[in-house]
């Protein structure tokens, strides 16, 4: 629930900033990251809510051809529901998902800080004013600190789904076409790891997540619909494989942060 009132306090913004409404594309800068030596991973938007480590093959300027021994994308991906304090109907709902939710809805999605070491998105409906901002705590915990608002005068209830996506691997070997989840209730997280060997990613958040689930998406898995309550649910995930035989998997909390471990 977001009352009329903020209970905690916000970030405010360095003064010298110069406002505007910049893109909400771009990079945050990984310092430990380079072409060579160490690839940490290029860090980038992922439309229209996320950011994530690319640990890839990158194009020319990021050392093309020159690649991690296990090659992998994990993004921190955000969605957001808003509705009335008690919706009659799950179809009361807006829900803000994908690029062409913020279309279809005429809600502006922009960038108001906009620097090499944070960078947030900005979108406000129905008298909610939602901001996230995402910076680099060290090489291996990506942070956003996500700040919701209700500017008008009835209450509303505000969902926010974070889902942890990993997978892509870049190169074949052996037990490298699974992923297995698990959601740990002692730190309140969600631990994903690809089958045989790898980087380990780790969600979590400072508040307790109301639900947790794992999925992984394939021929056998459909949407998933943001309007639902999710459930609780324990256990592993079944493997399934994309058409391009590329484990992807998808961990979702209300959460903030997200964190790989090697």
């Amino acid at each position: 629930m977001v009352s009329s009132a903020s209970a905690s306090p916000k970030i405010d913004l360095p003064a010298s900033f110069p406002p505007d409404d910049y893109t909400p594309f771009g990079y945050i800068d990984n310092p430990y990251h380079s072409a060579v030596l160490n690839r940490s991973g290029v860090i980038r938007t992922v439309p229209p809510m996320g950011f994530g480590w690319w640990a890839r093959s990158m194009p020319w300027p990021y050392g093309m051809d020159v690649e991690r021994p296990v090659s992998y994308l994990s993004f921190l991906h955000l969605s957001v529901a808003v509705g009335d304090a008690a919706p009659s109907d799950a179809a009361d709902l807006a829900v803000f998902h994908a690029a062409d939710d913020f279309k279809a809805r005429g809600v502006p999605l922009v960038s108001r800080y906009h620097t090499k070491t944070m960078m947030s998105y900005d979108w406000s409906y129905g008298g909610v004013s939602v901001s996230a901002r995402y910076f680099l705590a060290h090489e291996h915990a990506l942070v956003c600190i996500l700040e919701v608002e209700n500017t008008g005068a009835a209450a509303r209830r505000v969902t926010v789904h974070a889902t942890n996506i990993y997978g892509y691997p870049g190169h074949m070997y052996w037990g490298r076409d699974g992923v297995t989840s698990n959601y740990h209730p002692g730190d309140d997280v969600g631990v994903s790891k690809v089958w045989a060997y790898g980087d380990v990613m780790v969600i979590g958040a400072d508040r307790k997540s109301a639900a947790y689930k794992a999925t992984l998406v394939g021929r056998a898995v459909g949407p998933v619909d943001l309007r639902q309550r999710p459930q609780r649910q324990r256990g592993r995930a079944r493997p399934l494989l994309r058409d391009d035989r590329s484990p992807l998997h998808g961990a979702q909390l209300p959460a903030r942060s997200a964190r790989r471990r090697v």
